[in-house]
């Protein structure tokens, strides 16, 4: 399959989906075309990156571009708020765990090939209703599709679609997380779309909006950032309903540390991709090195359903340069020798007998989906 004109349509699911009317957002250039009759998607760790590194880098992420140069379509979760020069938002909390950041960061997401975005996250409130609307307006506005918030409840729970050699791929957003009361969209607030362990009504209505999405898409990608220490299994409850419910990949983030593999149903589950870039305040030293470790996941696709998955280790950099520290840490490259062994071994043992069936290939794994 061919992306047509070399182009990517972003459109978003109005809220009729879950009953309406589907409304087209605009266009946006991509890429690279599909090649071979095939889709490739590849899914990065967590974004937590308040400085744009073209700023301070003189090539920032080359070997990691060239790897997401070849995808199809590029995913990754924005793990900050957003504040816009047109409209400052009043931030929510205070001190090193506070993370926004300005348009230009999210702007430097487009330029090296994302495309799909989780925007609900346990930061997307940081800077409350103002910044929901403003990190939505800058996503779009940068030619990615956001999905997880929105101005009301109903939008919240919207998936963003992105097309892409003649299939229309979905996604649905969902935060599982510690956020205050008031970050919650409602029928009538801007907020994040929130599951938590106990809300079955929230579980319904996601169930519902993947069903739905299903409907409208030929591959849907369902969202979790799931950052709970005391949820017991409710995360892979949730990850098996989501497939269940006609979601073809799950997906999360959370803590920053890499989780494991699991196929399900014809389903692939990527239990938490770590982290992508993580311009985190904290000192040197604070998070383990499985923090600084993770990986791209690229899952090929045809028209039979899904193919192969292809594991790329990632090294980021925990010390940044000089006066420049928290501006150029934690920016990814791909990782070689003893340290990619090293991450694709923690990916294998994590994934239990699914590591199993993982072929390291060089300085890659790759995962059949299918014979």
């Amino acid at each position: 399959m061919t992306r047509s004109g070399g182009r990517v349509l972003l459109s978003f699911v109005a809220a009729a989906l879950l009953g309406g009317c589907v409304g087209l957002d605009g266009t946006s250039p991509g890429p690279a075309d599909a090649k071979d009759g095939q889709i490739r998607i590849a899914f990065t760790g967590q974004s937590l990156i308040k400085h744009d590194p073209r700023r301070y880098v003189q090539h920032p992420l080359a070997s990691v571009r060239a790897q997401l140069a070849a995808a199809d379509i590029v995913f990754t979760n924005l793990e900050v708020a957003v504040n816009t020069a047109d409209q400052r938002c009043a931030a929510t909390k205070q001190g090193r765990f506070f993370h926004s950041g300005s348009a230009d960061v999210v702007e430097f997401l487009a330029t090296i090939g994302v495309d799909l975005v989780s925007v609900a996250n346990n930061h997307s409130w940081d800077l409350g209703a103002c910044g929901i609307m403003a990190t939505r307006d800058s996503v779009r506005a940068a030619g990615m599709a956001p999905a997880g918030t929105g101005a009301t409840l109903n939008e919240a729970l919207q998936p963003a679609i992105v097309e892409s050699g003649g299939l229309r791929i979905a996604l649905v957003a969902v935060a599982t997380t510690r956020l205050p009361a008031d970050a919650a969209a409602t029928p009538t607030r801007a907020g994040v779309n929130v599951l938590a362990v106990a809300d079955q009504a929230a579980w319904a209505r996601n169930i519902d909006a993947i069903r739905a999405a299903s409907r409208q898409a030929d591959l849907v990608i369902a969202y979790q950032h799931y950052q709970i220490r005391d949820g017991g299994d409710f995360q892979q409850a949730w990850a098996r309903a989501a497939i269940d419910a006609g979601a073809d990949i799950y997906v999360s983030h959370g803590h920053p540390e890499l989780g494991g593999v699991e196929l399900y149903r014809g389903g692939l589950i990527l239990y938490n991709l770590g982290n992508f870039v993580f311009h985190t305040r904290t000192e040197a030293g604070y998070y383990e090195p499985k923090a600084w470790r993770s990986v791209i996941a690229e899952v090929t696709a045809d028209a039979a359903g899904l193919k192969e998955v292809v594991f790329t280790p990632l090294l980021l950099n925990e010390i940044g340069a000089g006066q420049n520290f928290l501006e150029t840490r934690g920016l990814p490259e791909v990782a070689a020798g003893e340290e990619a062994a090293s991450i694709l071994s923690t990916l294998k043992r994590l994934s239990g007998s699914y590591g199993d069936r993982m072929v390291v290939d060089g300085e890659r794994a790759r995962l059949a989906l299918r014979p």
